[in-house]
């Protein structure tokens, strides 16, 4: 979308988005964080993915929107599935009938919130007025969409992977753990410099144009590679490593100018809160290299689906994921 709507937009969901917001959401996040673990940490094994980065980040998401965070696993599974699932095959179908309940649901909300107001994103979309003029269902639901994707496959993604790599490296584990409060920013931007979860975005040539040597014409699509602008030497020293205390982290993984991640203040926090956990909970978790699934390399999300891991088993430390919920719903409806 081009200014100047683009920007109304933008407007409208800064106030949620901005660092000051998101420190807000510190203690649902941490409660969230808390019961999936406890879930699973009698057991001695998680899935990362299923139990852990898909659950937190969609939890978060709907309860900044102003749906019923009970719901996530209706939004969570077509949404990740969608990314991961190749087009045009029987698998996708599936997830097309998916999708539809899940913007089924979000209709009606939309529908709710416009009768009676509840705060969130997408109260704050629909009073949004574009040109004098409030947005129709077809836009709202596209950019909703956009809300819900970015919400939840992205930080998934990223949460895996470098709980993955951590397990490769156990001695680097050790470290981020012991040294968090000086490691764990830089940690977090090289994690997101090296695995990229949005490797990059298709756009079309709007005129004909010459860039380093190179002619593009009117009409021709081009592919922005944020993963490859990550892995450049000229900017990076050695960019095929890990080096948890990279310094100067200038990555594209949020991407670059006005359509910038609007969500990375969320993603950042998110992700940091998560990982804490596992250190503090799991710390000697190795996760199974032949359990574990990638995406596929369709050009979306860099994500994984599985990643299952072993640990010592510890103690819960309170209630389970239901009854958490019901209580993470509540702070929300009442602060």
């Amino acid at each position: 979308m081009d200014p100047p709507k683009q920007r109304h937009y933008r407007q409208a969901l800064n106030p949620y988005l901005s660092p000051a917001a998101v420190q807000r959401w510190v203690p649902i996040v941490d409660e969230v964080v808390r019961a999936a673990l406890d879930e699973r940490i009698e057991s001695g094994t998680i899935d990362f993915v299923d139990d852990l980065a898909n659950v937190v980040p969609a939890v978060i998401t709907l309860g900044m929107l102003g749906v019923p965070v009970h719901r996530w696993h209706m939004y969570s599974e077509p949404t990740h599935a969608s990314v991961y699932t190749p087009p045009n095959t029987p698998e996708m179908a599936k997830v097309r009938e998916q999708q539809m309940a899940m913007f089924g649901d979000l209709m009606t909300e939309v529908a709710t919130i416009r009768e009676n107001p509840r705060p969130g994103l997408v109260d704050a979309l629909v009073r949004a007025e574009i040109d004098g003029q409030k947005a129709d269902d077809l836009e709202l639901m596209v950019v909703l969409g956009l809300l819900i994707g970015g919400g939840f496959d992205t930080t998934t993604a990223l949460t895996a992977h470098s709980l993955e790599w951590l397990s490769e490296n156990p001695s680097e584990r050790e470290r981020l753990s012991r040294e968090r409060d000086t490691l764990l920013n830089s940690a977090t931007e090289e994690f997101l410099r090296y695995f990229t979860p949005a490797p990059g975005d298709g756009r079309t040539i709007s005129q004909d144009v010459e860039l380093v040597g190179t002619r593009f014409k009117e009409g021709e699509r081009v592919w922005l590679s944020w993963a490859m602008a990550n892995r450049d030497p000229r900017i990076f020293p050695e960019p095929y490593k890990v080096d948890l205390e990279r310094k100067g982290n200038r990555h594209l993984g949020f991407g670059l100018g006005i359509h910038r991640c609007i969500g990375s203040n969320l993603a950042r926090m998110v992700f940091k809160r998560m990982i804490v956990q596992v250190l503090d909970r799991m710390p000697d978790y190795h996760c199974d290299p032949e359990g574990a699934v990638h995406y596929d390399t369709i050009g979306v999300i860099q994500g994984m689906r599985k990643l299952p891991a072993t640990f010592t088993p510890g103690p819960r430390i309170g209630p389970g994921l239901g009854e958490t919920l019901d209580r993470v719903q509540r702070a929300i409806d009442e602060q």
